[in-house]
């Protein structure tokens, strides 16, 4: 479907967050699923790219995506502006769980990981814990007007002690998580890894939601198969990108 862009500004070098018009069906994204999006660069880059959804909108008919410059594709984006179209599939994916029991509700992410826990701390309602974690502050400074406004309880962790507590989003989740939490968490696979291996060490519930490239979004080109536990194949765009890490085969992926 064709949108048109209301707003593309970059929020911390090479950060940017984009809002654009929404059908009623893009507005029933729930968190964790993604959109494909292209602009009208012509054939280089042919494919969409894949972009959670950040916030919906729903009393300005909006949605909106945050990105990071990282390739031909972003950068091509970052140069759009408002009233420029762009070309979007989905929503696509399965998101996260519904959740009842917001108090015991962690959200734990790496760098533009943070996009699909907004969403989801938004769906919820406030009460929310939110561990925001990157390199420097520039990687985690952006989403502070979001967070101030959905009253979400954030701690802020970077490496190199620019902004919150010095060290990563894993470090201080070890410091905070219970056994009667359920975590969520999306960022690096590295990082996923340990999310992983600490619900099995301390018995608390999580669910990942994994980053990889994609093609189509839609289960066509298998560009985007992961192991699952029992040596199944499994398709982020098409099973994911949310997964019960209990799903996957952590050595397999690795």
């Amino acid at each position: 479907m064709k949108v048109k862009i209301l707003s593309n500004r970059e929020v911390a070098p090479e950060y940017f967050k984009l809002s654009f018009s929404a059908t009623k069906e893009l507005l029933k994204g729930r968190p964790g699923q993604f959109l494909m999006i292209r602009g009208d660069w012509g054939s280089d880059p042919f494919l969409r790219r894949p972009f959670s959804i950040y916030r919906c909108r729903k009393e300005d008919e909006s949605v909106e995506i945050l990105y990071r410059v990282v390739g031909r594709g972003t950068r091509l984006l970052s140069r759009l502006s408002a009233g420029d179209i762009l070309d979007v599939l989905g929503p696509l994916g399965n998101g996260f769980p519904v959740f009842t029991n917001k108090g015991n509700l962690l959200l734990v992410s790496g760098g533009v990981g943070i996009a699909p826990l907004i969403s989801l701390a938004e769906s919820v309602g406030s009460g929310i814990s939110l561990i925001a974690g990157g390199k420097t502050k520039h990687d985690v400074s952006y989403i502070a007007d979001d967070v101030e406004e959905l009253c979400i309880d954030v701690k802020y962790v970077t490496e190199d002690g620019s902004m919150g507590q010095k060290g990563t989003s894993v470090s201080v989740m070890r410091e905070m998580v219970t056994p009667n939490d359920t975590v969520c968490a999306c960022g690096p696979f590295g990082m996923l890894v340990e999310v992983q291996k600490l619900s099995v060490e301390i018995g608390f519930s999580a669910y990942v939601s994994c980053e990889e490239k994609m093609g189509c979004g839609v289960g066509l080109c298998f560009g985007c198969v992961v192991s699952g536990v029992d040596g199944e194949y499994l398709l982020v765009c098409k099973d994911g990108p949310v997964f019960d890490v209990q799903e996957l085969s952590w050595d397999r992926n690795s």
